[in-house]
């Protein structure tokens, strides 16, 4: 393994215990909150499973991008802009299976912001 590829070991470690905690299911909507290293590497293997949707949710625009084009999110918001929690709710648009419930059947906190957890 590079150098360039072993220092993201640690990282990857964590990414992969937060999807073993969160157990996502097939045809599941996801939704993860923050888009740092750890958030990137996360929502990329979230892309390789079956799921309905993986909407990626940060205030940085390069990261949302980020989310887009190598994490192969569905969608990226920024939770600062007006209306976020709709832009958020459209982009899981699929109604949930479980009676009196819809939006994302796992939510991953992973900005380490109080404010990004009220959301979630």
């Amino acid at each position: 393994i590079s150098a360039e590829d072993a220092v993201f070991l640690p990282n990857m470690e964590t990414a992969i215990n937060f999807l073993h905690d969160a157990q996502p299911l097939y045809g599941d909507q996801v939704a993860v909150f923050g888009m740092g290293v750890v958030g990137l590497l996360t929502s990329s293997l979230l892309g390789r499973f079956p799921l309905s949707s993986v909407v990626a949710i940060d205030p940085i625009p390069q990261r949302r991008a980020a989310a887009t084009q190598l994490a192969h999110a569905n969608a990226a918001v920024d939770p600062t802009a007006v209306g976020a929690v709709v832009s958020i709710a459209a982009a899981l648009h699929r109604p949930s299976p479980r009676p009196l419930y819809s939006g994302a059947d796992v939510v991953l906190e992973l900005s380490g912001q109080p404010a990004a957890l009220d959301m979630a």
